[in-house]
């Protein structure tokens, strides 16, 4: 039974992963540095702190993230379903006002507290602009 459980962990998260990419596959992730979670969790508990009466899920703290009405810059999210008080959910940007980077893709994996998810680890990937490197698919080389 418990093989079972983290196979379907482990397929569920990886294919969310695929989906969320897009037409674009995923070679590989790079894990984030530690002072970037802090980061991240930092504007996490800025979004929870918004809405101090109800214990967002991550789906709804990764949708709550401020946007700037005038980028063009896509955002899409999606999370599995929640394992054993972890979910795994993935933040996918496109449109990127950089000129080596044209999407990034983030696997963010939060887990539960007593009082609501606290972000632990995230992985990342990026897609190049054409001509600056790997357009084709998400991956951890720099872009030129």
């Amino acid at each position: 039974m418990k093989r079972y459980i983290l196979t379907t962990f482990a397929l569920c998260c990886f294919s969310s992963t695929l989906w969320a990419a897009g037409n674009y596959p995923v070679k590989n992730f790079k894990p984030s540095p530690k002072a970037d979670v802090q980061a991240f969790e930092s504007v996490m508990q800025a979004v929870a702190a918004q809405s101090p009466k109800k214990v967002l899920t991550p789906l709804q703290l990764l949708r709550g993230l401020p946007m700037d009405a005038e980028s063009k810059v896509k955002t899409y999210t999606w999370c599995a379903k929640p394992v054993h008080g972890k979910q795994v959910c993935t933040l996918r940007e496109e449109n990127l006002p950089d000129d080596s980077v044209a999407g990034s893709l983030q696997k963010i994996t939060f887990t539960a507290t007593k009082t609501a998810w606290q972000v632990t680890a995230i992985q990342r990937a990026w897609r190049c602009q054409v001509g600056r490197g790997n357009a084709a698919a998400y991956q951890t080389r720099l872009c030129k």
